[in-house]
């Protein structure tokens, strides 16, 4: 955002570029007057405005002083669209709407912030101020996120070395020397700990992979996200003999196709993992419409359960509730929860010891 990026003059000193505001307006029938005052309040508070009449050039005005905020008066619904989507940088859409309007019409515009036409353009200013700082916020965050990435890629990467060279010693250790049973046996838990600690490394750069990308949201039908999913885990699914019953139909949510398929992944791989010794595996993927615009999913298993105290907590990163029998890093479920909640929408678990798992989470229905 160019307001967060100083430049440096002849002197040698800073200067802020200013804010660029382009005010679009597509109804002719707009109050001249009360735009011309808003214009005059934005200029005196810093802003450099650009207006603009008509969708036409509007994005033309946008491709050329690539605004960090646009004010846009309109009532056509692709407009906000077209917008985000344009070259260079994507600015902030604000969208003035009339009072009649409500925010189930307007919700699906695509704008950041929706304003009444009728706020006096000294509130207007503070509005257009703390959206920036928010963004500006959120941009540092993206910084932050992709340097907790980069960093986590050294570490898996720093580490990957020197457990090659444990496993590949412990190895030959076996092979070339004579040992006995409980020597082999202390060796194999060397090799275990070696392989815990890779998977350790590899769940951290998963999980700050999964904080750092936004998902890219649209229409997806479910059932491709679970059918491409079981695809995937066709050879852990056959070994396992497991069950698994896909109950039709399933919705089409609001959501990011590769993602989604994390999720369902996750918590199939998590059921398998968790199955019961001695009894066969049913694996369960269903949905029903939830409350409010939302569909309800859940994954319902017959393993081993979750006891009601670790509801909770095993959606904590790095969180296991079993010894090392079972493989695993203990970020799936954070790695789901924080996807999930990316989506707009909440996971939670439903179990008992001995009873089984229900996992369940909702996203929101396209328009």
């Amino acid at each position: 955002m160019k307001s967060g990026q100083p430049d440096e003059n002849r002197s040698g000193g800073s200067r802020v570029q200013p804010i660029v505001v382009l005010d679009a307006v597509v109804r002719v029938d707009q109050n001249r007057a009360s735009r011309r005052a808003r214009h005059r309040v934005l200029t005196a508070a810093g802003f450099c405005v650009h207006g603009a009449t008509g969708a036409n050039q509007a994005m033309k005005l946008a491709s050329r002083f690539q605004p960090d905020v646009v004010l846009l008066d309109s009532n056509e619904t692709d407009l906000c669209r077209r917008l985000k989507a344009g070259p260079g940088s994507i600015p902030i859409v604000v969208l003035l709407i009339a009072p009649s309007r409500t925010a189930t019409d307007v919700s699906l515009w695509g704008a950041d912030l929706y304003l009444p036409r009728s706020l006096p353009p000294a509130f207007l200013v503070e509005a257009l101020r703390t959206v920036l700082r928010m963004r500006g916020a959120e941009q540092a965050l993206d910084r932050s996120r992709g340097e907790l990435v980069d960093f986590s890629r050294q570490i898996a990467h720093d580490i990957e070395g020197p457990l090659r060279g444990v496993v590949t010693f412990a190895e030959l250790i076996g092979q070339v020397h004579p040992l006995s049973e409980s020597e082999r046996t202390y060796l194999g838990h060397v090799l275990s700990s070696a392989d815990q600690v890779r998977r350790v490394a590899r769940g951290v750069l998963a999980y700050a992979e999964a904080q750092r990308a936004r998902p890219s949201l649209t229409a997806v039908p479910l059932r491709g996200v679970v059918v491409a999913t079981v695809h995937g885990l066709r050879e852990r699914i056959k070994e396992s003999a497991a069950e698994l019953h896909i109950l039709d139909p399933l919705p089409c949510v609001l959501g990011d196709f590769s993602s989604l398929q994390q999720v369902i992944q996750s918590l199939l791989t998590n059921a398998i993992d968790y199955r019961c010794p001695n009894t066969s595996l049913s694996v369960t993927v269903g949905a029903k419409q939830g409350s409010g615009g939302e569909s309800l999913i859940f994954v319902l298993d017959n393993g081993i359960g979750v006891a009601k105290q670790y509801h909770e907590a095993i959606f904590v990163p790095f969180k296991r509730l079993h010894g090392m029998e079972i493989p695993g890093a203990g970020m799936g479920l954070a790695i789901c929860k924080h996807i999930v909640e990316a989506h707009g929408g909440r996971i939670w678990v439903e179990s008992e010891p001995g009873c089984g798992a229900t996992f369940m989470f909702t996203l929101r229905d396209p328009a």
